[in-house]
């Protein structure tokens, strides 16, 4: 993030974004499976929950709210600089606080081992099929998710003629959705399994592209619909 600060042409530019994805795109499922080795079973979606939740708070939440006023009053700069002293604490929090204990595979925190006959491991060798469709489903997600977060803000900003800091307080509020959808599907899917849970969650994820592409009204009703398809 900081490094975006010395691109001078776009294909810098480009390359250090994708330095970025690389980095960012295994934090969710290396969080999730720390979160899940000290998870018990009926308890595991609700502290993934809870994880999401906290993450949406900081992330989607605070994150467009004061990374647009840090731009409006110092540039965007002062911006990408502020993003990336988050990443730094956390550096520092993994490196103080998480442990690898010798001699214990998979153990990848301060509780107990991972469990090598859990859920996944037992789907893994029954039914690998299932392991790499849901890799499609997440990969596919994931580029969809990037796409809307990259695209949305300019697209608000340069085709529905919100002013930057409007634009920022409806990502925000996207982010709100996200802290919504983040602790209550998971919990959700504790109570009415993960599969259905699923489908329900990607079908009311349509709704952020259909809104952004057909809906010409008020400004307050495209916010509300970006709302409920971001949950």
């Amino acid at each position: 993030s900081m490094a975006a600060l010395t691109a001078q042409s776009f294909l810098l530019l480009m390359a250090v974004r994708l330095a970025m994805g690389v980095a960012l795109g295994g934090v969710s499922p290396v969080t999730q499976t720390i979160m899940s080795a000290q998870s018990s079973d009926h308890r595991r979606g609700l502290n993934i929950g809870v994880q999401t939740l906290i993450m949406f708070l900081i992330a989607q939440l605070l994150g467009p709210l004061i990374h647009t006023q840090l731009a409006e009053h110092w540039g965007w700069q002062a911006s990408y600089l502020a993003s990336g002293l988050p990443f730094l604490l956390l550096a520092a929090a993994v490196a103080l606080v998480l442990r690898d204990k010798a001699g214990r595979t998979g153990d990848l925190g301060s509780g107990d081992a991972v469990q090598t006959n859990g859920p996944v491991e037992v789907e893994r060798r029954h039914n690998p099929r299932n392991v790499w469709l849901c890799v499609g489903i997440s990969a596919f997600f994931m580029i969809g998710l990037v796409v809307h977060g990259t695209f949305l803000p300019l697209y608000l900003v340069q085709l529905r003629s919100f002013a930057p800091t409007e634009m920022g307080s409806t990502m925000s509020v996207l982010g709100l959705a996200g802290c919504v959808g983040g602790l209550g599907l998971p919990l959700l899917s504790d109570r009415i399994g993960r599969r259905i849970t699923l489908v329900l969650a990607m079908v009311l994820a349509t709704l952020v592209p259909l809104a952004a592409l057909v809906w010409v009204g008020e400004n307050w009703v495209l916010s509300l619909l970006l709302f409920v398809g971001s949950i």
